[in-house]
């Protein structure tokens, strides 16, 4: 039997641990239904993605991922699409723009203007 004494205790830590599990975050969106590919050797693919705030939450197993749902979650399902991680190109030729600016522009549209011989 528990003495009285601990009885506060074990009501604290039960309310505490209670507090935490409550608090785990919600998404805003999951994604599910295709191929998510994760671009992490330890885990190359995954069944789901939960995002709350433009921020991912969880990857992994759709069990796993659907813990962070709630009522307000909106699911997408990818019908069988590949979900891949922005690519972010951090390499360019920056002089080129200058170079560009000074030369006659001969390039097609988007990054340029000639259409056809007469707008040249």
């Amino acid at each position: 039997m528990v003495s009285k004494a601990y009885a506060p205790l074990l009501l604290g830590t039960g309310l505490f641990l209670s507090g935490i599990a409550a608090a785990q975050d919600t998404a805003d969106t999951i994604y599910m239904g295709g191929s998510i590919l994760t671009i992490n050797d330890a885990q190359p693919t995954a069944e789901a993605v939960a995002v709350k705030d433009g921020q991912i939450l969880a990857v992994g197993d759709l069990a796993d991922v659907t813990s962070f749902q709630t009522d307000a979650t909106q699911l997408i399902d990818l019908e069988g699409r590949a979900l891949l991680p922005g690519f972010v190109d951090s390499h360019g030729h920056v002089v080129m723009g200058g170079i560009q600016a000074l030369s006659a522009n001969l390039l097609a549209p988007p990054d340029g203007k000639v259409t056809d011989i007469a707008s040249l």
